[in-house]
Order: C-alpha cells, then structure tokens, then sequence
C-alpha cells in the first residue's frame, strides 16, 4: 500500500456520539461519496471500537453506513447497553455485599461489574455485520481494522488487527499486536469499562485472556517506536505528507497520515 489515511477513534459515549455526528458529515462530502471510504485504515477503542467497527463493515457504502451510525446513536437506549430491570440490578448488587462483606468466609470473586452488558453484546450482534469487514477487505474497500483492549490479568496492551494478507504488524514494550479476525467479542473487550461492564474472555493464541477497557488512548498504536525492541507498524509501509511550513517530512521516512476524533490529539 504506497499511501493511506488512518482513522483512529478514542473511546466515551460522548465522544461515540460526537464521532457519529463528525462521519455522517463526512460521508455528506461529494468527493467522498464519488471516491467511497477515504480511510482505508480504521482504529478505534471502546466507544470508538463500536464506530470504528461499524464503519469497516459498511465501508463498501461509506456515505450509506455513516447515516446509518448516525440513526443508531441518535435513538441508543440505556437498555441497549446494560440491562436496566430491577431483578438484574438486585442480582449484582447482592453479589458485591456478600464479596465485600463475607467475601473472606465464603470466598470472594462472584462480583464481576456492577452493570451488566449482554445487551451490548446483543446489540452488536444485531447492528454489526463483522463478517462484511472480511468481504470489504478482499474486495479493497478496506486495508485492517485495530481493535485495542487491555489484558485483565497482565496489564499489557493488545491491538487486534484484521487486513488485508500480508499486513505489517506490530509489537512494543507491554503491548502485544495479534492479527485475527474482528468479532462482536473483540468489540465487548474493547468496549468494558473496569468495575462498570465486564471483562470479556478472548482467546488468544494457545491461551484465553480476559479483556477490558483499553486504558491508554489508541491514538498511541498508530505513533512511531521509540522503545527498544519495537518492530514495523502501518506506519512503516505508508508515506507521510509532507510538512505545510517546511515542506519536509518529520517522523518516519514512511508513515500514514494520521485523523482522529473524539479529542485523541
């Protein structure tokens, strides 16, 4: 791939939202609508996993699935996100007394969130194709989707990418970069909030790992190596523009041009 923008989309509802809003005015721009998807590379965290998902999928009708993101955010519901019924609510919050309180007689860990968010999982699954993400990719509408969460139980960052064979990946210091294909369950790891949703259970490798929350912003994963042991990134296979000011080129000889919403810069 000689030159690509990536698209990278921090997490938070608010953020979420405002992010819907930003594409479904993109995808309104006549050149766009002529020329299709103009990133090609899609990352995204949380809030931004869920768009940056969604996006990928519908990337073969940029202008058609960034309307459609817009409509789904502008009518989303508690009740979309977490169950709200009284039953659900008195289940956890018994769960959290009996560990904080005899936790130490009876054995703790039964607490796990204090929300429960099967109806996420539900909702992804009804409103996300993840299958088109492969179809979009053999078909070039699309290059990968990164995906970031946090293990559980190390600590060590992960980003998740599925493109198009023969992809660069990337490792650095604590954070861990597995090419695998997306699924709403990657998207529920990325999307749980420590202590509010629960963790997800993904397999990774030989081992399962429990994810959650990517806890640094994502725009992180598209930045150079500057650590030891660092390898290529998308970055390492893309040009950079050159700078407005000095008509230079800062930063890696080769790079992708950077975009973001949500704040992450």
């Amino acid at each position: 791939m000689a030159s690509a923008i990536g698209l990278v989309m921090t997490g938070g509802g608010a953020r979420g939202a405002y992010q819907a809003g930003v594409l479904k005015r993109i995808g309104e721009i006549k050149r766009v609508q002529t020329h299709g998807n103009p990133f090609p590379i899609i990352e995204g965290a949380s809030a931004g996993a869920i768009n940056g998902s969604a996006l990928a999928a519908g990337s073969d009708d940029f202008a058609l699935v960034t309307k459609v993101i817009a409509r789904l955010w502008s009518g989303l519901r508690p009740s979309d996100i977490f169950r709200c019924d009284v039953l659900s609510q008195t289940r956890n919050s018994l769960a959290w007394m009996l560990d904080l309180s005899f936790g130490g007689f009876i054995g703790g860990g039964h607490a796990r969130s204090l929300l429960d968010a099967t109806p996420l999982r539900r909702f992804l699954n009804a409103h996300v194709n993840c299958d088109r993400i492969t179809d979009n990719i053999k078909r070039g509408h699309l290059y990968a989707l990164a995906i970031s969460a946090t293990n559980y139980s190390s600590g060590k960052g992960y980003l998740f990418i599925q493109g198009m064979k023969g992809h660069p990946m990337w490792n650095r210091s604590r954070r861990v970069t597995l090419a695998t294909k997306i699924t709403a369950e990657h998207i529920c790891a990325s999307a749980a909030i420590p202590l509010i949703f629960q963790p997800v259970r993904l397999k990774t490798g030989a081992r399962n790992g429990v994810f959650w929350r990517w806890l640094h912003p994502p725009s992180t994963a598209s930045q150079p190596d500057n650590t030891p042991g660092g390898k290529e990134d998308f970055r390492d296979r893309c040009p950079r523009p050159a700078s407005r000011t000095s008509g230079r080129t800062h930063g890696p000889e080769r790079s992708f041009a950077s975009a973001s919403l949500g704040g992450a810069f």
